[in-house]
């Protein structure tokens, strides 16, 4: 199987472009790539996820379905840290991101949701 088949294993051919340019990206970025490391580092551990969730919620979850939330916050907060990059290109700032650019950048997610995301969205609000 190869690049030119329509569809491959592990996903579609724009899919592999999409990888390939991602790392090309990284690899000629030095500030791509540094932030990068830093997402492919940050992890939360699915026991301190348990823990946290039992004792604030009284919830008991399963170690499978603590990894499961656990990567799907990863990917909520690289989406929110893109979204404010984007945010301070478009108002053209330059620098590590501010808090304020990640209230927006969470806000503009929210309100395409069109609601709070969580129960307890007072930060926010």
């Amino acid at each position: 199987m190869g690049l030119e088949d329509d569809k491959v294993e592990n996903g579609s051919l724009e899919d592999i472009r999409l990888t390939k340019r991602a790392h090309e990206l990284i690899e000629k970025e030095p500030e791509v790539k540094e932030r990068y490391e830093a997402f492919k580092e940050a992890k939360i551990a699915p026991k301190r996820l348990e823990k946290f969730l039992l004792n604030k919620y009284d919830i008991t979850i399963s170690e499978d379905s603590a990894t499961m939330i656990a990567t799907m916050v990863k990917i909520f907060a690289g989406e929110i840290t893109e979204r404010a990059r984007e945010i301070m290109t478009e108002r053209k700032k330059g620098g590590e991101i501010q808090s304020k650019f990640l209230r927006m950048a969470y806000l503009d997610v929210r309100r395409k949701f069109k609601g709070p995301l969580f129960k307890d969205d007072e930060f926010f609000n």
